[in-house]
Formats: C-alpha cells, structure tokens, sequence
C-alpha cells in the first residue's frame, strides 16, 4: 500500500470518527423528554349574583364569499382585466401578475390575435377558481367554482362595473 492511500484512509477514518461522535452527542441530547411544567393552580372567584351578560355575536369571516345577483367589480377584477388587455407572444402567459395573492394565466387560442381566456386561482393552491372568456365586443363572461374543485356552477355577465348572474 502507498504512503499516500494509507493516508487518505486514516484521514477519512478520523473525520468519520469526528462526525459519529458529534452525531451521536447531539442525538442524545435531543432524545432526553422534556417535561413539561405544570400549569399554575387556578383560583376560583365566586362573583355575586348579577344578571348574566348577554353573549357576544359571532362576527363573520372576511373569508366567506357569498354570492348574489348582482356583485361589483373589485379591485382583483380591475387588474385582471386589465391584464387580460396585454398581448401574449404564444398560446399561454402564465401567472401574467406575478407577486399577486392570486394567480392569472391568459390564453389566446388558435385564429385569435388577442387574449380571449383567461383562468384565475384567488388562493394559489393549483385549482382554478374561475375561468372567463373575453368575447369580441367586449363582452366578459366569468364562470365561478364556489367549492375551489374546478367545478364552474356559477355563471356572470360583466354589465359596466358589475357583475351580473346569468339566469
């Protein structure tokens, strides 16, 4: 055996010895269950009889969407159109507003010289929310998935600066 594999061997040895002590050391001490403190003792107030305060109603969640006849135009909406008005080089512009809360893609199909689909995911999760199609003439339609499933129920005209339910 040369000098030089010899060496090689012994330094590679020590640094595995170097690291399985480390290793070692720091699965031990991970391993070691903590306790946890017990909670502090809770005193018991008696309050003297009163009348009950009447409970608080629960707010409603900025989350939930409801869905009416007649619904304005958001701000979300305005930028979306207003992206819908660029030009796209190919078929597809994916995420055409990047660093957004949501997320657009633009399709301009085959025969079409401008934007004429386009699909939105409001919470970026990879599921399409709604999908609308930008007819000649300026006419919007937007079609909605309420469940976030791609499953589009929900069908809405664009009438100025509101969206109106197709019946």
């Amino acid at each position: 055996m040369k000098y030089t594999t010899f060496r090689g061997l012994l330094i590679g040895g020590g640094v595995l010895l170097v690291f399985g002590a480390f290793g070692s050391c720091l699965l031990c001490a991970g391993s070691q269950a903590l306790t946890p403190k017990p909670p502090p003792p809770v005193a018991t107030l008696v309050a003297p009889s009163a009348a009950p305060l009447p409970t608080p109603a629960a707010a409603p969640t900025a989350t939930a969407v409801t869905f009416t006849d007649s619904m304005p135009v958001t701000d979300v909406h305005r930028a979306v159109l207003a992206a819908s008005k660029q030009n796209i080089s190919g078929d597809k512009g994916k995420d055409a507003l990047p660093g957004r809360p949501y997320k657009v893609n633009l399709y301009k199909d085959p025969g079409q010289t401008r934007v004429n689909r386009l699909k939105l995911d409001l919470d970026r999760d990879d599921k399409w929310d709604e999908k609308w199609t930008l007819e000649d003439g300026g006419k919007v339609k937007r079609q909605i998935a309420p469940a976030d499933d791609e499953s589009y129920t929900l069908e809405y005209r664009l009438e100025g600066e509101y969206w109106r339910k197709k019946l």
